[in-house]
């Protein structure tokens, strides 16, 4: 993954479709059932916070850490 403003890290589990993301502001959630071609394109993309926003506005969640 690219640099982000918005993004700190992002982690993908291809035999549980579970993405996790790492956000700048201490955030922490694990995203369900999410489609390798949808981590790989967030992952390359010029701006991976603005393909994340794109792709995953509507993505069941969990919050594994709240925000600073």
């Amino acid at each position: 993954m690219k640099l982000s403003a918005y993004l700190r890290e992002i982690t993908y589990d291809r035999a549980t479709k579970q993405m996790i993301v790492a956000f700048r502001d201490g955030a922490v959630m694990l995203y369900y059932n999410v489609h390798p071609r949808t981590y790989a394109a967030i992952d390359h993309a010029d701006s991976a916070g603005a393909k994340f926003s794109q792709l995953m506005h509507d993505h069941r969640f969990k919050i594994v850490k709240a925000a600073a």
